[in-house]
């Protein structure tokens, strides 16, 4: 089984959070505003295994408290990572972009600018963000 990930950082006003339940792990970007954290973005990083077959089969998961799971027909050769820990999985901030690495390779960037998320576990874009290409 899975272990849980959750790994935070943070840079001024933003903070950014890594979660992982047994099925898939996500980032969140936050933003402090007037004392409460707003949620600004959020990447899908990777699978833990689990992928399903449409939205109604994610929806049953959200039901249930899960991160929301990586439907298959979005899923790239990289998207599933078994048996990660969370000592694996880092983050690293600048003025321009949030990187997430998995095993040391670079799997998520969020743009900080367009806040907008490329990860190299989606094929196509979607609802789980855009496919990140090399070029990006």
């Amino acid at each position: 089984m899975n272990e849980e990930i959750y790994i935070s950082d943070s840079f001024g006003e933003f903070n950014v959070i890594v979660e992982g339940d047994e099925h898939s792990v996500w980032a969140y970007v936050f933003e402090n505003v007037n004392e409460e954290y707003q949620i600004l973005c959020d990447g899908f990083i990777c699978s833990r295994g689990l992928t399903v077959q449409n939205n109604e089969d994610v929806k049953q998961f959200i039901e249930k408290g899960s991160q929301p799971p990586l439907m298959e027909e979005y899923a790239s050769t990289e998207a599933i990572q078994e048996n990660l820990l969370a000592t694996e999985v880092n983050i690293s901030i600048n003025m321009v972009e949030i990187i997430v690495e998995v095993k040391n390779i670079p799997f998520l960037k969020i743009d900080f600018e367009q806040l907008k998320p490329y990860s190299k576990a989606v094929s196509k874009d979607g609802p789980y963000g855009f496919a990140w290409k090399e070029e990006i």
